[in-house]
């Protein structure tokens, strides 16, 4: 049977694991019992992996070295900001916590806890990456031509988050990411956040 190389239209499961350069600790991974799944020419996943994923077959494992501007993007000091504790869902954040909020719109922001106080919290709506350079251990698990309905899916997507990209510039918010969706992670700001509790708990 003749082995399929990653193209367009390819449907392509993958894992990685992420590591700031120079360190050894994976910082993020994806497990491969549940792997990132899309469709190859979509812009689905990050330009950087979708470039060097082409061309790639089941089975291949490598390297792929980013930027911050390729991976996470820069670091946003207006995603560090304050939120009363008054109107937390969780009882007693910790640092280091990741919660989840969702914005006046329903964008749903995962932010990291940095500071506890009596009254207060500051939390950060950047990745844990950003503004680092980066490398991703990617393994191809499968690849195979997608179907009508998979690609129909890709290219909805695709609208949706054009349409969406169009509001942030009209509204002038950015918002944030969810479990599998590595797109550049923008800064949020404590206004308009209507629920804010632990991630997952949604």
């Amino acid at each position: 049977m003749e082995q399929v190389s990653i193209g367009p239209d390819s449907f392509v499961a993958f894992a990685y694991s992420v590591f700031e350069q120079g360190k050894d600790e994976p910082v993020d991974a994806i497990d491969p019992d549940e792997p990132i799944e899309y469709v190859h020419g979509y812009g689905q996943i990050l330009p950087i992996l979708e470039k060097t994923l082409l061309g790639k077959n089941a089975g291949q494992k490598f390297t792929v070295e980013a930027t911050a501007d390729d991976a996470f993007g820069e670091h946003d000091d207006e995603g560090v900001f304050e939120v009363d504790r008054e109107g937390l869902e969780v009882g007693d954040p910790e640092v280091g916590d990741e919660l989840h909020a969702k914005d006046a719109e329903g964008h749903v922001l995962v932010l990291r806890v940095l500071e506890v106080g009596k009254e207060s919290i500051v939390v950060d709506a950047n990745h844990p990456l950003a503004g680092k350079a980066v490398r991703f251990e990617v393994e191809v698990l499968s690849v195979r031509a997608a179907t009508d309905d998979e690609i129909d899916a890709a290219q909805q997507e695709v609208e949706a988050m054009a349409a969406e990209d169009h509001d942030h510039h009209d509204c002038g918010h950015d918002h944030s990411h969810d479990g599998h969706d590595h797109h550049h992670e923008p800064a949020a700001s404590a206004d308009g956040l209507v629920k804010l509790g632990r991630r997952g708990t949604a």
